[in-house]
């Protein structure tokens, strides 16, 4: 004996023929055992149930959430306890596989991963690489042009370095000389507060220096 259940439409069920009968006379259903609406057919001493869609059973008294079969284009359906599962052909996402996947065919390029979260889809570009679809090259990475420890920040098919105080030029590169503020050094000059501690030590340093001409404002 097969188990399954059968709706009026799906031919292909099983049915269950029970000899019962107290509850069969002259080919007909005395009494309707079947459940979950499942309908009676008698023949002789025996009957069996025609099952609805969604139940099985010898009196349709077990639920089957894979039948009929809610996993589309060509997904299959697991029955985890009262619910179901579908394990979606590739392609299609979703719970009954009914949504395409954006990441079939990938757009991500350049060996990046793409994810999906059902309506739209993010690239992890592999190092060196960036964009949507990590089609752009990176100007930073994988090897920091930026010297000195300096920051590499990308712009427009280059790259820009915020460098550290000391240096300058397009990749860090250039030692810059040490400056000084003219405002510490000049008599009579208004200067800021915060630059006038500054100021003395300075002045304190440089005293000595025979080279060094004071400026008068």
């Amino acid at each position: 004996m097969n188990n399954g259940g059968e709706s009026n439409s799906d031919s292909s069920q099983d049915h269950y023929l029970i000899d019962h009968t107290e509850s069969v006379t002259n080919g007909q259903c005395l009494v309707n055992l079947c459940r979950n609406g499942g309908t009676c057919s008698a023949y002789m001493s025996t009957y069996r149930c025609h099952c609805p869609n969604g139940f099985q059973g010898v009196h349709c008294e077990e639920q089957n959430m894979c039948k009929p079969n809610p996993c589309k284009n060509f997904g299959t359906c697991s029955q985890v306890e009262h619910d179901y599962e579908c394990t979606c052909s590739k392609g299609f996402i979703g719970k009954n596989c009914d949504k395409p996947d954006p990441c079939v065919p990938s757009p991500c390029e350049n060996g990046a991963t793409c994810s999906s979260d059902g309506s739209s889809y993010s690239c992890t570009c592999r190092m060196g690489w960036m964009g949507k679809n990590c089609r752009v090259e990176s100007k930073c990475l994988p090897i920091n042009p930026c010297q000195n420890g300096g920051t590499c920040t990308e712009a427009r098919g280059t790259y820009q370095c915020d460098c550290t105080p000391g240096w300058s030029g397009l990749s860090c590169e250039v030692s810059a000389p040490e400056t000084l503020h003219q405002t510490v050094l000049c008599d009579g000059c208004h200067t800021p507060d915060d630059y006038r501690e500054q100021r003395n030590k300075l002045r304190h340093r440089l005293k000595n220096i025979k080279k060094w001409k004071v400026v008068k404002g």
